[in-house]
């Protein structure tokens, strides 16, 4: 089964954007999604799960592709902000909760992923442990 790209971006206005968000971007993903989620187990709720899937790998890469075009580390910090200087510019991190496995992994770190575990959690009728 193909990953559908333009249902996708019909169901997640977000993803318009085709240089954003190209087709192959979102195809690798639909990929891994469809392998890593078993229809027999979502069934009516098998392509919402795998979008939320899409949508959330999705974001994330974007995010590194963004960073990683300005010459940045992709996603090298995460987590609030605990200190900051305004001359020679410093700035102190508290280490994320969101990017430990006991959290939920990086699904915790966009909308889309967080979703993903509430299905995950309500239809599985278990909570995910990471």
């Amino acid at each position: 089964m193909a990953f559908d790209v333009e249902q996708f971006r019909e169901n997640f206005p977000d993803f318009s954007s085709t240089t954003t968000y190209p087709d192959s971007m979102l195809v690798y993903w639909g990929a891994i999604a469809y392998a890593l989620h078993s229809y027999e187990v979502f069934t009516t709720l098998y392509d919402h799960v795998t979008s939320l899937y899409v949508a959330h790998k999705a974001i994330l890469q974007a995010g590194n592709v963004s960073e990683s075009s300005g010459n940045a580390v992709p996603n090298q910090f995460s987590g609030a902000i605990s200190g900051t200087t305004v001359r020679d510019v410093t700035v102190n991190y508290v280490p994320s909760q969101a990017s430990t496995f006991k959290s939920g992994g990086d699904f915790t770190e966009t909308v889309y992923g967080r979703q993903y575990l509430d299905v995950l959690n309500m239809y599985c009728n278990t909570a995910v442990v990471w």
